[in-house]
């Protein structure tokens, strides 16, 4: 796994921001496509208090709100599922 992630965040550092999709899937990484792993908040800054969740694959850190959980949403029934599985 670490040779994976050496040669994906190698990959990411050489995509320019113009180029990385919007993603309407909370959660998901816009480079590569996997589930988030981590989230982190800023302190201080302009950023400040901004949420953005890691990649564990690409280390790519992404904006999500605050106010959500990245990896639950409520789907058009209403019932609550995990976008892990879908």
């Amino acid at each position: 796994m670490a040779a994976l992630q050496v040669v994906w965040t190698d990959i990411a550092s050489r995509i320019a921001m113009s180029d990385v999709p919007y993603l309407d899937t909370p959660g998901v990484c816009p480079v590569c496509g996997l589930v988030s792993t981590a989230s982190v908040v800023r302190v201080g800054g302009p950023y400040d208090r901004y949420r953005y969740a890691q990649c564990g694959l690409c280390a790519l850190e992404h904006h999500v709100v605050r106010a959500e959980v990245h990896q639950l949403r409520f789907d058009q029934g209403h019932r609550l599922s995990c976008n892990a599985h879908r």
